[in-house]
């Protein structure tokens, strides 16, 4: 079973996750690449810190690359927009043909049950004869 990858490098950002993220429309082109920006995003998804405590790396002047703040409106741009979830399905069915659902029992068979108690579909209503 492999993982959730947590960095990816440009050709498979390329490839497979930059056709469903939606892009600036005036024209705007990050200084920083936009697949660094979605590793960032991941680091948060994976480590679950906090967006100010993102280690972002440093130039040569001890200065960061980015702002904490560009992950972040990128990762609620992407989420509000809905290309989180275009990634998803996109990975859903990329991985559709690999599972193996034959043996999947999906009703209700293996779920837990309170035994022993009966349930009222509809409460009686005052006056009405209880039995």
């Amino acid at each position: 079973m492999t993982t959730i990858p947590v960095s990816l490098t440009e050709a498979p950002f390329i490839q497979f996750i930059e056709p469903h993220l939606a892009k600036a429309k005036r024209g705007y082109v990050s200084k920083t690449p936009l697949y660094q920006i979605f590793n960032y995003v991941l680091s948060v998804l994976h480590t679950e810190c906090q967006w100010q405590e993102i280690p972002i790396k440093r130039d040569t002047h001890d200065q960061p690359e980015m702002s904490w703040q560009v992950p972040r409106y990128h990762f609620y741009t992407w989420s509000k927009d809905g290309s989180l979830d275009r990634l998803f399905d996109a990975g859903i069915l990329h991985i559709h043909y690999q599972l193996n659902v034959s043996v999947l029992n999906l009703d209700g068979s293996h779920s837990a049950a309170k035994k022993g108690r009966r349930c009222l579909l509809s409460r009686p209503q005052k006056g009405e004869n209880q039995q």
